[in-house]
């Protein structure tokens, strides 16, 4: 078993099915999703991809006194910080990503590597 190549678990298609994924894009009810992946890519090249938040590992949790840190709540809690720009990444990279293997519009590609 371990010579054996092993398909990889969350992958709904590879290098050599993309082209079957493009071809049935082509025919409906794929081709009005193909459609709406398309126009929201459009709409995600145009928003940023925020850079990667600050790690507060290095920002003591607890202040000496015992009580929590702000420094630290501030940076391991703030929603803009972690949780606004985590939902951006996780909505607009593979949104470009899989409209790129869709589309094989190069200008995905690009965006979706410039996020990760």
């Amino acid at each position: 078993m371990a010579g054996k190549p092993k398909q990889h678990p969350y992958l709904f298609f590879d290098a050599g099915s993309r082209q079957a994924l493009r071809d049935r894009a082509m025919v409906e009810p794929f081709r009005s999703l193909a459609a709406r992946l398309r126009a929201h890519a459009e709409k995600c090249l145009t928003r940023e991809i925020p850079p990667p938040a600050m790690d507060p590992k290095d920002i003591p949790h607890f202040l000496p006194d015992g009580s929590y840190n702000p420094a630290w709540l501030r940076h391991a809690y703030d929603t803009n910080t972690y949780y606004t720009q985590s939902y951006l990444v996780w909505e607009i990279v593979p949104t470009l990503a899989f409209a790129y293997q869709l589309t094989g519009d190069a200008r995905l590609a690009r965006q979706a590597k410039n996020g990760c």
